[in-house]
């Protein structure tokens, strides 16, 4: 046995020592060499001394340089697994007591099973697949029975079907088991596009159509209106009747029905002037192109030669005191004539005819 038992030791040579016992050893005395952590087992290490470098694994790797942190596979999940990330299935799942949401494969699914319906098809679904209008490019959100894009506060009170619900709905609303609903509340709501068309004096805008619009031009109100270089009904023409005309377009483009019944009327006076008939003899007929026709044709727009048109000019009326069968503008300015008034203004001077013709047959 040999035993040191001094202050100091000195070595001046190679010591071999192939197993020792220390009872007591300094970290800071290793200053340099290697530790071979394969034969070094550490136990009670603090892990706050641990502040660089990468902890690495076969299929785990923790940088804490950079925060990086690298599955190669596994899973993260919660004891109960409604917080589960898999790295070999390649999804997020997070579910509570009512409802499940997993992102996968390029889609967003929620569901939602409780004791009343326990059908496991998401309700919604948000994913890049695309639909068949866009070839499988560009995204999808579909609801299972219901979709509604709405916003706070304006969501709730919507009832499908049923229109008194709908005046506080604002957004948009699809239903298996409804009609569609688009709802702008008590603003109204709006549709716009096409391309520019002049609408006169240097200014120009797109088609549009305003359901919630006042007279003022303003949002809010209770009528609804198309704004469009022309707007067309194609079953308006296709679809025919034998009936009379009864529609009337006012000055601010309102569409409304004529009517000639006395319980839409008041301040009635019944007359047998041949006044006005009088005067409309003495009016001469014409013919004339559209002017509006010959700008389209000139311009290419209208491919056939506009067609000449027969009547009369609403000028000649007025020359001739036939205020009654002529339209003004809210500026005052002439603009047509009530040609299904003109028959009206004739009979009477027809029935004085046929008195005097009667009575010159008797007296033959």
């Amino acid at each position: 046995k040999l035993v040191l038992d001094a202050p100091t030791v000195v070595f001046t040579g190679n010591a071999f020592i192939p197993s020792a016992a220390i009872a007591s050893l300094s970290a800071d005395k290793i200053t340099t060499g290697t530790l071979n952590a394969a034969n070094l087992n550490v136990i009670n290490l603090n892990a706050s001394a641990i502040v660089t470098g990468t902890i690495s694994g076969a299929n785990l790797a923790i940088n804490l340089n950079t925060g990086m942190v690298e599955f190669q596979k596994g899973r993260i999940h919660s004891t109960d697994n409604n917080i589960d990330i898999n790295v070999d299935q390649k999804y997020i799942s997070v579910t509570d007591s009512n409802n499940s949401v997993l992102l996968k494969g390029g889609s967003m699914t929620f569901t939602q099973p409780y004791a009343f319906d326990t059908d496991q098809t998401p309700y919604l679904t948000i994913d890049n697949v695309g639909s068949s209008q866009t070839l499988g490019r560009g995204a999808e959100i579909v609801g299972r029975d219901v979709l509604t894009v709405s916003v706070s506060g304006e969501n709730n009170s919507f009832l499908s079907g049923v229109p008194l619900f709908q005046k506080d709905f604002s957004g948009i609303s699809i239903s298996k088991n409804y009609d569609t609903v688009v709802g702008g509340a008590n603003r109204g709501v709006r549709i716009i596009g096409g391309g520019l068309y002049s609408t006169g004096l240097g200014m120009s805008t797109v088609p549009s159509i305003m359901v919630g619009y006042n007279q003022n031009g303003l949002t809010g109100g209770t009528r609804i209106n198309i704004e469009a270089d022309y707007v067309h009904i194609p079953s308006a023409w296709s679809k025919t009747t034998s009936s009379s005309p009864n529609a009337f377009v006012a000055s601010d483009g309102a569409l409304v029905r004529s009517t000639s019944a006395s319980k839409y009327k008041v301040n009635i006076e019944r007359t047998r002037s041949t006044d006005l008939a009088e005067r409309l003899l003495t009016v001469p007929n014409a013919h004339w192109l559209d002017k509006a026709a010959m700008e389209r044709y000139a311009s290419g727009e209208q491919k056939e030669l506009p067609q000449t048109n027969f009547g009369l000019i609403a000028e000649d009326l007025e020359a001739a005191g036939l205020e009654d069968l002529v339209v003004r503008g809210p500026d005052g300015e002439l603009e047509g004539i009530q040609y299904d008034r003109i028959a009206a203004a004739l009979l009477p001077l027809l029935a004085q005819m046929k008195t005097e013709i009667d009575e010159l047959k008797a007296t033959a």
